[in-house]
């Protein structure tokens, strides 16, 4: 798995059900490059006919690639960018200058319904009992165990002398 979709190991070959004469390869990279780079999930009003025209090939060919290497519609591929980009977030402390709903607007989100829906859907958590549950993991890191052993340490050889 990579990321938060799986790479479906296939070989993507011209059929009779496959779309047009499209070099699947370039469309691939096209779609990773739109997501990973350009961010393309931020924009509310992305769709897979705006996504194909961004990128330069038909509409046909991008979603028979997000269906067949990505393994999820089109909208399953947006809303776990959108995820990962949420997690992502909160876990480097976005909402000590910002609000939820200013992240799940700025992520791409239309609503904040549907983006609770989705992060529980995705992490089991809202996004609140997510940052909670992060910051009681963060404090009680194997570092973080350490750093308390070798404080306790150093306390208690200062007291001796």
């Amino acid at each position: 798995m990579i990321g938060l979709y799986q790479i479906r190991n296939v070989n993507i070959t011209k059929t009779k059900e496959t779309p047009l004469k499209d070099d699947f390869n370039e469309v691939i990279e096209a779609v990773k490059m739109a997501f990973d780079i350009n961010k393309i999930y931020i924009k509310p009003d992305i769709n897979v006919e705006k996504l194909a025209f961004l990128i330069g090939h038909p509409t046909r060919a991008t979603s028979y690639v997000i269906n067949n290497y990505f393994g999820m519609n089109f909208n399953q591929l947006i809303n776990n960018y959108r995820i990962k980009e949420a997690i992502s977030k909160l876990e480097n402390g976005y909402l000590k200058e910002f609000t939820i709903d200013a992240l799940w607007s700025e992520i791409g989100f239309s609503n904040r319904t549907t983006f609770y829906k989705k992060f529980k859907e995705f992490t089991g958590l809202t996004p609140m009992e997510f940052v909670k549950k992060d910051q009681s993991v963060q404090k009680e890191t194997p570092a973080n165990k350490i750093e308390k052993k070798l404080f306790n340490h150093i306390v208690s050889d200062r007291r001796k002398d």
